[in-house]
């Protein structure tokens, strides 16, 4: 940790907000954290930077679900010129937090990247989130032919960890089944 703590010393005094904090993701390598004897931190960091990327998705589950409300009460229901900035206003506060979300997931991943986390990739537990994976269709309008057929968006489906097996479900729609024939 004494190697650490030099390069900490010797840096120039910046905003807290830009201060490199030298955790083991700050470093290129295995190699480089081997050297400076943090190996082991690396683990730990993985675990809070998992914890911190799901945070941040349920966040930004919240915050979408928000806007979609406020977006479809505008759209039905507010008229007049006052009342209609106030709610565009409350929709542009709420894409604000949604940005920051999309931005403290985004860090936390490529932490994860750093650390040389397997659960990184495309369709890995912690893919790429664009600002357009953050939606959600309205749930107050019915759904339509062909609605079935759309994926979701990524926020939706990112975080699960473990997957659901198809074949377990099949278990459970047959158990369900025989339950309805003999009521």
């Amino acid at each position: 940790m004494g190697k650490v703590w030099d390069l900490g010393i010797s840096q120039a005094v910046k905003e807290p907000e830009d201060q490199v904090l030298f955790l083991p993701s700050d470093f290129p390598n295995d190699e480089t954290r081997d050297r400076l004897g943090i190996d082991r931190l690396g683990l730990m960091e993985m675990k809070l930077r998992e914890g911190e990327a799901h945070d941040a998705l349920r966040e930004l589950r919240a915050i979408v679900k928000y806007i979609n409300g406020l977006t479809y009460k505008k759209l039905t229901s507010i008229r007049n010129a006052g009342p209609n900035t106030r709610a565009k206003e409350m929709i542009d506060n709420a894409k604000k937090r949604r940005t920051a979300s999309i931005e403290k997931y985004r860090a936390s991943r490529t932490a994860m990247i750093e650390l040389g986390s397997t659960k990184t990739g495309d369709d890995a537990e912690f893919p790429a989130l664009a600002e357009a994976d953050a939606t959600m269709a309205h749930t107050e309008r019915p759904h339509a032919l062909g609605d079935g057929s759309r994926a979701m968006a990524m926020i939706w489906r990112a975080g699960g960890g473990k997957r659901a097996r198809l074949s377990n479900h099949k278990g459970i729609i047959g158990n369900l089944g025989v339950m309805v024939r003999h009521c």
